[in-house]
């Protein structure tokens, strides 16, 4: 695995690392450019149950979700935290997710012919032009270590040119002193994919490292697991991402508190440049203490 470090003074925006040109065939092995957008500057989503989804209270019970019990494939059995399969189909894809952003050219919809748990996943498009289009979810977390998983599938419905485009992001809280963002990122580019930790500084500085991840396959989906774990020694917060049951591959932010909240961005939470247009698709995210 090849490992890289980044130190940026840039204020606003993320880092951009290159373009590539894309002219892809069913099958071939891509590595997707996810460098992490200023969540900050979004704030986080507040917490909350929903109807397609499931909520956990304190007591283990799960909230109530204001409509009777219906079919939730994988959540129904142990929700954890928070869950959702995108399986009900009386309520509409979002609902739940406090945070929720679309651009007017970029699309989202429940895709009922590509999907892990039947009858449905949740896909989001990135087109020409497009911006950000993604769901996000604030966790409050009983203790400091926890789970998040999640079924990703990637297809390229056009050829073109892409700088980045992000699918997964996981920031953790509280803060470190003088530190606006922490935030864990599935990231890449055209011929490789990273995961990483990005810290944001109060001065605008920022702080990136990332460790290049196997290509992940086109048309095909794949089992993300990404296990975090409170560093005793100097303090700081570790996320291990697994990919279909592959070695872990640890990202650091270093001096993060013990974690109370958590929030999870998943689609295309940040879009740079795409002439490219793209399919991401998840199904089954789950986030669960351990």
């Amino acid at each position: 695995m090849e490992a890289l470090v980044r130190m940026s003074k840039a204020p606003s925006r993320p880092f951009v690392l290159r373009i590539a040109t894309l002219a892809l065939l069913p099958g071939v092995a891509l590595g997707l450019s996810f460098c992490s957008s200023d969540y900050a500057s979004r704030g986080a989503p507040a917490d909350g149950a929903a109807p397609d989804v499931v909520a956990v209270e304190a007591d283990g019970a799960p909230a109530d979700a204001g409509i009777d019990a219906g079919p939730r494939g994988p959540c129904v059995a142990d929700a954890g935290l928070f869950c959702d399969d995108f399986d009900d189909p009386r309520v509409g894809l979002g609902d739940g997710w406090a945070l929720s952003e679309i651009t007017p050219v970029a699309t989202r919809s429940h895709d009922s012919e590509l999907f892990v748990s039947a009858p449905r996943a949740a896909r989001f498009d990135v087109v020409a032009g497009s911006g950000a289009s993604f769901l996000g979810r604030a966790i409050t977390l009983p203790s400091p270590d926890f789970r998040v998983s999640f079924d990703v599938r990637i297809d390229v419905v056009a050829p073109g040119t892409f700088v980045e485009v992000d699918i997964f992001h996981l920031s953790v809280m509280p803060y470190a002193a003088d530190t606006k963002q922490q935030v864990f990122v599935l990231a890449g580019l055209p011929d490789h994919l990273e995961w990483g930790a990005q810290r944001r500084f109060g001065d605008a500085g920022k702080a990136y490292s990332a460790t290049t991840i196997p290509l992940f396959s086109l048309g095909a989906w794949h089992r993300c697991v990404v296990t975090t774990s409170r560093s005793d020694a100097g303090g700081g917060v570790t996320a291990y991402l697994s990919v279909d049951d592959q070695l872990p591959i640890p990202a650091t932010i270093d001096f993060a508190p013990a974690p109370t909240g958590a929030s999870i961005e998943i689609g295309a939470p940040y879009v740079d440049n795409a002439s490219a247009k793209f399919a991401a698709r998840f199904d089954n995210v789950r986030v669960e203490s351990r």
